[in-house]
């Protein structure tokens, strides 16, 4: 489940692993350097619809959560 995920999200990121699992981490770019300067990773995690269509103002659909998280 995205909460068992997110339980150790602060050990993981520190080794590298970056896991999105939340609404509010679809705003948090995953930052990595390359020769021109940051590249911005937005991460989209597993939206459950009947979890999150309220947050997002969407229908109860995998496809309409997806198209509102995207358009954050």
């Amino acid at each position: 489940s995205a909460v068992r995920l997110g339980f150790g999200g602060g050990l993981s990121e520190a080794a590298g692993i970056h896991l999105r699992t939340s609404v509010a981490d679809i705003a948090r770019p995953v930052l990595i350097p390359d020769e021109h300067g940051m590249v911005a990773i937005y991460g989209i995690p597993y939206l459950l619809p009947d979890a999150v269509m309220a947050d997002l103002g969407a229908e109860r659909s995998h496809a309409a959560v997806l198209a509102a998280a995207a358009g954050l």
